[in-house]
């Protein structure tokens, strides 16, 4: 786990987060804190024209700061194009490219990987085709009249 500041203030993190709510693209977990904190937010537009979302008087956003940061990340890091350092070599029948490790740190063995499980709401882990199934009826129910 590595601990980063973020480069936008906690406005603009909400700011950049909104499209990604409106298009339905990331579900959140059914966390009561985290709702709760999400639904206080205001959003004002000073005489500017700067707009800021903050907390109400009295609140807390402790959470959807963290979720704000998070969907920062994560959607920072995919319009950011994997580099990969060193040469290839075509291999395989399959014209498979295998990569050289090469002065390539995200090819060391050792690092660290990520996955990624899909869990209902028991904590049960669900298949790929059964976590788009979820999704699916979600967006569905979101849409719906």
């Amino acid at each position: 786990m590595k601990y980063e500041t973020s480069p936008l203030f906690k406005s603009q993190l909400y700011l950049e987060a909104l499209p990604h709510f409106n298009r339905a693209r990331v579900s959140i977990p059914n966390h009561e804190l985290l709702l709760r904190e999400l639904r206080g937010l205001e959003r004002r537009v000073h005489r500017s024209g700067k707009d800021s979302v903050d907390h109400g008087a009295h609140g807390s956003d402790d959470c959807a700061n963290c979720l704000a940061g998070c969907m920062y990340m994560a959607f920072g890091a995919l319009r950011k194009a994997p580099v990969l350092v060193g040469t290839y070599v075509p291999s395989g029948r399959n014209g498979k490219i295998s990569y050289s490790p090469k002065n390539n740190p995200w090819m060391e063995p050792d690092r660290p990987r990520l996955n990624v499980i899909h869990v209902d709401e028991n904590g049960n882990e669900l298949t790929s085709d059964e976590a788009a199934a979820v999704r699916h009826r979600q967006a569905a129910r979101r849409t719906a009249p």
